[in-house]
């Protein structure tokens, strides 16, 4: 899964982060982070309030922040916070851009490992199996489930929708 291709090829929304992504500069300004958007976007099961979703490695969470602060503290909306998910320190930052919420995330992990990474590949190869299953997810999430609940409410997968995703995606061989 290419998702700068997903991007590119896709909606006129999907071509839009693409450019605003450029416009930030992210990719180079934070190479040694190997930044990737990821989430709902990508994959078009996106609402309207969506924000878009760049995931990060940084082994220095706190200097990530700083850089983060400089390049666009002067954003609206612009916030950030460091801690501790699912047994894991993070660090996020907030902002808007170009029409739309910016949610940048870091972890000391590879970006193919985190969860955020794995459930967007893990929901890539459900609908690349099942392309139907698009606007059920889409009507499931316009009536309140999260991306992960819809898509484990839909495989009747059942428990934490975010741990049964990676144990049917682990089933499946996927990741």
């Amino acid at each position: 899964m290419n998702v700068m291709d997903l991007l590119r090829n896709g909606s006129e929304k999907q071509r839009h982060v693409l450019r605003l992504f450029q416009e930030l500069n992210i990719a180079a300004q934070f190479k040694e982070n190997h930044p990737v958007i990821c989430g709902t976007i990508p994959l078009g099961i996106d609402l309207d309030e969506s924000d878009v979703d760049v995931i990060m490695q940084a082994k220095d969470l706190s200097l990530l922040i700083k850089k983060w602060k400089c390049l666009y503290g002067d954003f609206s909306n612009f916030k950030t916070a460091e801690k501790y998910i699912r047994g894991r320190k993070i660090a996020k930052a907030n902002f808007r851009y170009g029409g739309l919420e910016w949610e940048l995330f870091a972890q000391n992990q590879p970006v193919t490992e985190q969860n955020a990474w794995l459930h967007m590949f893990i929901e890539y190869c459900i609908l690349r199996e099942d392309p139907s299953l698009k606007l059920i997810i889409l009507q499931k999430k316009k009536d309140g489930f999260s991306t992960e609940a819809a898509f484990c409410d839909q495989l009747e997968i059942e428990g934490d929708p975010y741990e049964g995703l990676l144990a049917y995606g682990k089933k499946k061989g996927w990741i």
